[in-house]
C-alpha cells in the first residue's frame, strides 16, 4: 500500500477517542493522552476544501497537458504516438501522486484522489487509442487488472466498485457472443456474484485493519446487487431480446415484407419520373410520395405489433426468474436482520423497489400510484415489525445511529490500552522499589 498504514491507524484511533469521550467512556485527560500517543501527520481537509482542491487539480493537470500537447502537436498527429503519450502522462501523474503521498502526506485530500482518477483516465484512453477502440475485450481486461492494482495500492473504494463492474462486463461480453452459453448467462453471473459475495464477506469479518475495509464493503454491496440483477426477470428478458437483436432479430412478418416491397417499387417509379419534366410526371411523383408516407405508417404499426408479440414471448425459466425477483429482496432483508448485517439489509430494501417496478411493467393492471401506495404501506409495516424486533432483542442488536468509525476494528483496544497504561504510570506513590542491579540469569549482589 502506498499510504503509510501507521498514519492511517493514528487518524482512526484519534477519531475513535473523540467518540469515546462523547459517549463519556473516557475523560478529557485520557483523550489528550491518546492524541499525544497517536500523532495525526496526514493532510485531510474538510469536504469543501477537498472539492476545491479536486477541481483545482483537474484544471491544473488539463492545462499542463494541453500546453504540452500544443507544443508537440505535430508528433501527436500519429495515432500510435498519441496513445503512448497519453499512457506516459498517466504514468507521470502516478509519480506525482506518490510524491504527494510520501512527501506531503496527503490522505483523501482531493489532490491525491484527482491525480489517481486522471491517471487512470489517461492510461485507459491511451490503450483505447492504440487499439483504435476496436478491441473491447482488451480494454476491459486491462481496465480490470489496472483497477485491481489501484485498489491494492491506494485502497480506493470507488475504483473497487469500477473494478467489479468491468469484471462483470468482461464476463458478459464473452458469454453473450457464445450462443451455446446464452441460456446460462444469468446463472453464470449469479454464480460468480455468489462466490465474490462469500469471499468479500469473509474479508470483512476477518479484517483487522481499515485500509481495505471500505473497498470490501463496496465489493460486497456490488456482489449482492449483481446477484439480484442477474436473476431479475426484466433484466433477463431484455438481455435475451438484446441478444436476438444482435443476431439479426426475428424475421419480419409477411405483411411487413409486402409493405416494404411496395415502398421499394414506389421509390423506383419516383426515380424514373425525374427523367421526364412534364406536369404528369410531377403529379405522379407527388402521389407516390404521399402513398409512401402512408405505407411507412403502416409499416411502423406492423413492426410495433411484431415487437409486442416478441415481448410477450416467454423466456426460458421465466417462472423461476419471476419467483426469484420476488423472493431475493425478502431473503436479503431477513438475512440482514438475522445476521446483523447492515449492508445486506440496505441492499434488500433497495432492490425491493426494483422488484416492484419489474412486476408493474409486466402487469399493466397495477397502476403506478397503487404500486407506490402499497409499496409504502409494506415498507412501513416491515420497518415497524423490524423496529419492534430489534428493540425487543436489545441484548443482541444495537438500534443506535451507526458511528463513523464503527468499521475500525482494533481502535477500541488500542485506545483502552493506551489509557490504562497511562493511568498505571500515573499511580499514587506507595511502596517504591529502589534501583537494584542484576545480571545474567540470576540476581547480583544487590537488587
Amino acid at each position: 500500500m502506498s499510504y503509510n498504514k501507521q498514519h492511517i491507524e493514528s487518524v482512526e484511533v484519534r477519531k475513535f477517542a473523540d467518540e469515546l469521550e462523547d459517549l463519556k467512556l473516557i475523560n478529557a485527560d485520557q483523550k489528550v493522552q491518546v492524541h499525544a500517543a497517536f500523532k495525526d501527520e496526514l493532510y485531510t481537509p474538510n469536504l469543501f476544501i477537498r472539492i476545491g482542491l479536486f477541481v483545482f487539480t483537474i484544471v491544473l493537470v488539463l492545462s499542463g497537458t494541453g500546453l504540452i500537447g500544443l507544443t508537440i502537436s505535430a508528433l501527436l498527429a500519429e495515432q500510435i504516438v498519441l496513445g503512448f503519450a497519453m499512457i506516459l502522462c498517466g504514468v507521470a501523474l502516478i509519480f506525482i501522486l506518490n510524491f504527494f503521498i510520501k512527501a506531503k502526506k496527503h490522505w483523501k485530500s482531493g489532490i491525491d484522489d484527482c491525480l489517481l482518477y486522471l491517471a487512470l483516465v489517461f492510461i485507459i484512453s491511451g490503450i483505447g487509442v492504440l487499439t483504435d477502440f476496436n478491441s473491447t475485450n482488451a480494454i476491459f481486461i486491462v481496465s480490470t487488472v489496472l483497477f485491481g492494482l489501484v485498489v491494492w495500492k491506494y485502497a480506493d473504494s470507488l475504483i473497487a466498485g469500477l473494478a467489479f463492474i468491468t469484471f462483470v462486463c468482461l464476463i458478459l461480453l464473452n458469454t453473450y457472443e457464445n450462443p451455446n452459453l446464452l441460456l446460462f448467462v444469468p446463472f453464470i453471473v449469479a454464480l460468480i456474484s455468489g462466490v465474490t459475495l462469500y469471499i468479500f464477506n469473509k474479508k470483512i469479518i476477518n479484517a483487522t485493519h481499515t485500509y481495505y475495509l471500505k473497498s470490501f464493503q463496496v465489493l460486497k454491496f456490488m456482489s449482492l446487487l449483481t446477484l439480484y440483477i442477474s436473476l431479475n426477470y426484466f433484466v433477463v428478458k431484455e438481455g435475451y431480446a438484446l441478444s436476438r437483436t444482435m443476431d439479426g432479430g426475428t424475421a419480419v412478418s409477411p405483411a411487413e415484407a409486402a409493405i416494404q416491397n411496395q415502398i421499394d417499387e414506389n421509390f423506383l417509379s419516383i426515380h424514373e419520373t425525374y427523367a421526364d419534366t412534364t406536369q404528369e410526371s410531377a403529379a405522379l411523383r407527388d402521389r407516390l410520395t404521399a402513398e409512401n408516407d402512408k405505407l411507412y405508417m403502416q409499416l411502423g404499426m406492423e413492426n410495433q405489433k411484431r415487437m409486442e408479440l416478441e415481448d410477450q414471448r416467454s423466456i426460458p425459466f421465466g417462472v423461476l426468474f419471476m419467483i426469484l425477483t420476488a423472493v431475493i429482496p425478502l431473503v436479503y432483508i431477513l438475512a440482514g436482520l438475522y445476521k446483523k448485517d447492515r449492508i445486506t439489509l440496505i441492499s434488500g430494501l433497495f432492490i425491493l423497489f426494483l422488484s416492484a417496478l419489474t412486476f408493474q411493467k409486466y402487469n399493466p393492471a397495477i397502476q403506478p400510484e397503487w404500486l407506490l401506495t402499497l409499496g409504502g404501506v409494506f415498507l412501513l409495516a416491515v420497518s415497524f415489525i423490524a423496529s419492534r424486533y430489534l428493540r425487543s432483542n436489545n441484548r443482541i442488536f444495537d438500534v443506535r445511529e451507526p458511528s463513523a468509525s464503527d468499521d475500525f476494528l482494533q481502535a477500541e483496544g488500542i485506545v483502552l490500552g493506551t489509557t490504562f497504561s497511562s493511568a498505571a504510570s500515573s499511580a499514587q506513590p506507595g511502596n517504591q522499589f529502589g534501583g537494584g542491579q542484576f545480571g545474567g540469569g540470576g540476581a547480583g549482589s544487590s537488587f
